[in-house]
């Protein structure tokens, strides 16, 4: 996955190279997410396990 980010951002400029970021640990999304967000952002978060948690640690925080 990682790679495939990396290879992305590189070949196409469709993704926002400053937006995407990558973390290994799922724990650490919460803080880094809330450093990026600004008011209006819309945050989709997808997958299963514990991905899930991720949402409502997200509505409990405040965005920088």
């Amino acid at each position: 996955m990682i790679k495939a980010l990396a290879k992305a951002k590189d070949s196409n400029r469709l993704l926002d190279v400053k937006a995407t970021q990558f973390t290994k640990d799922v724990n650490d999304l919460p803080n880094l997410v809330l450093t990026m967000a600004r008011d209006g952002d819309v945050v989709i978060t997808m997958g299963a396990g514990s991905i899930s948690a991720v949402p409502g640690k997200l509505a409990g925080g405040t965005h920088a």
